[in-house]
């Protein structure tokens, strides 16, 4: 595709499962003319360097965002990665903290949109004042996103899809997890929270509505955004440096079959215990020894291949209209 020269500055949250999705994205719209100006705090800089490769480094470029170094949160912490959990409200804190060096950042830079990370709502305060188009991006599968909201607004509601149900004791636990997700800071004031009326509200998913188009209508039905899907934002090794590092790992799923491997990960926010870990492993083998879950793979797979890029390319289209 021909060069858009559009300017678009990235900000996800300060974890690995946040920027990965978003890096695949920034990537993608490269790949498509855009100009990528990717934010987040040096620690993590490192880690997304590594990521991108050498073909990019006309159009992407990374932004360092300096957090206030205090010495209980040192740089090294300026990242969930390695954070210890009793830190992490002071990370938020942190960041929050942060917002007029990044308010200076989208001064300097002026970017024609910024795409932030669903997690940071203040974000929007920044972008509206400066007149800047801004869209949310979801870090997660618009099923979850589904259920936490309906959680969230309707508490007590029977959600509508029965293939996700948790017992009240679980939902209890997820609904403190919902609320432990977002910045324990005092906001200045209500602009903090001031909606921007340049983004029309738009969310960014990471799926397809072949797979989660329910999810996605009934999402749009409780939080009122126009849900636009970008198609699945897989991460793939693109160095060998990356490839020697898991090459005891990647021996090992060389033995295996065929969608016979479940991979399973919490992020760096999220200690399991060993019961817990146990229970997870409990549930997999009462899906029905794997067979289940393999043909549920199967048509996914399927399902993703036919939708190709089409929804990314219409999402982009969509993305340079907002200018």
């Amino acid at each position: 595709m021909g060069a858009t020269n559009l300017k678009v500055l990235m900000f996800p949250w300060l974890a690995y499962g946040h920027i990965t999705p978003q890096l695949q994205l920034a990537k993608k719209l490269c790949d498509r003319g855009f100009i990528i100006y990717f934010c987040s705090t040096p620690i993590n800089l490192e880690f997304i360097k590594k990521e991108i490769p050498e073909k990019y480094s006309p159009s992407f470029h990374p932004l360092p965002l300096h957090l206030p170094d205090t010495p209980e949160l040192p740089p090294c912490y300026h990242t969930t990665n390695g954070l210890p959990p009793h830190l992490m409200p002071k990370l938020k804190i942190a960041l929050f903290r942060a917002k007029t060096n990044l308010s200076g950042i989208l001064k300097n830079l002026s970017p024609d949109l910024v795409i932030y990370d669903a997690l940071l709502t203040w974000i929007a305060s920044l972008t509206s004042v400066q007149g800047i188009p801004a869209v949310k991006f979801l870090f997660t599968s618009a099923s979850t996103a589904a259920y936490a909201s309906h959680l969230a607004i309707n508490p007590g509601v029977e959600f509508p899809f029965q293939a996700i149900h948790l017992s009240d004791f679980h939902q209890s636990r997820a609904l403190k997890k919902i609320e432990s997700d977002h910045p324990d800071v005092q906001e200045d004031g209500p602009e903090d929270e001031r909606p921007n009326r340049f983004c029309d509200g738009i969310m960014l998913l990471k799926s397809s509505r072949e797979i989660e188009g329910k999810y996605m209508d009934y999402l749009y039905d409780i939080i009122r955004m126009k849900m636009i899907p970008l198609g699945p934002m897989f991460s793939v090794v693109c160095n060998d440096h990356q490839q020697d590092g898991h090459h005891e790992l990647i021996q090992w799923l060389e033995t295996k079959s065929d969608l016979s491997t479940v991979f399973v990960s919490f992020g760096s926010e999220t200690f399991l215990t060993n019961e817990e870990r146990e229970e997870i492993a409990f549930g997999l083998e009462l899906s029905g020894k794997g067979e289940h879950l393999r043909r549920t793979v199967k048509d996914v797979k399927e399902k993703m291949e036919l939708t190709g890029n089409q929804e990314l390319d219409e999402a982009v289209e969509l993305l340079k209209q907002l200018k």
